[in-house]
């Protein structure tokens, strides 16, 4: 068993927010593309001024929307809030990988849900498949309370990316 425990620094703050951001990016995105195509193939079969009005001024709508939320993200995230959730004990066993949060926040991933972990150094962010994403899965590696990180390495070995941290 590996276990990380306690609170991760203020210092990987940076990279776990530039994570959060990229994906409510791509969340908008995608739902502007659920909301936005069906509206605009209804739109196109109906040959009603008014019916054109209303589905457009719609989809002009959820545009902005989708706009502004990718331009400001913390409107979508407030920078207080999302600090709530990030890990304060990650522990790796033989049957899976899992996570606890502040708030009695608890997620499980198997290994084989694992699609990359990338190193940024002093923390490692675990990447998984569709649909099984999840982007508080972070481990900071001088909180490793049980194992070691050659042990981690060696586990997660031909996973393992890594980056380095831009200023």
């Amino acid at each position: 068993m590996i276990e990380f425990m306690g609170e991760i620094d203020s210092s990987n703050y940076a990279v776990i927010y530039k994570n959060l951001n990229k994906t409510t990016r791509l969340v908008m995105f995608v739902t502007w593309v659920i909301v936005c195509c069906p509206l605009f193939i209804i739109a196109v079969h109906l040959h009603n001024w008014g019916a054109w009005m209303c589905f457009g001024g719609f989809i002009i709508l959820c545009t902005a929307m989708a706009v502004i939320f990718c331009i400001f993200p913390n409107i979508v995230i407030p920078k207080k809030d999302w600090r709530n959730n990030l890990p304060i004990r990650v522990t790796i066993e033989e049957d899976g990988i899992r996570r606890y949060g502040k708030n009695d926040i608890y997620a499980g991933r198997e290994f084989d849900d694992v699609k990359k972990v990338i190193d940024w150094g002093n923390l490692y962010q675990f990447i998984f498949y569709f649909p099984h994403k999840d982007a508080m899965f972070f481990c900071q590696k001088n909180l490793i309370k049980e194992g070691t990180i050659e042990e981690f390495e060696k586990l997660f070995e031909g996973c393992i990316v890594r980056k380095i941290r831009l200023k």
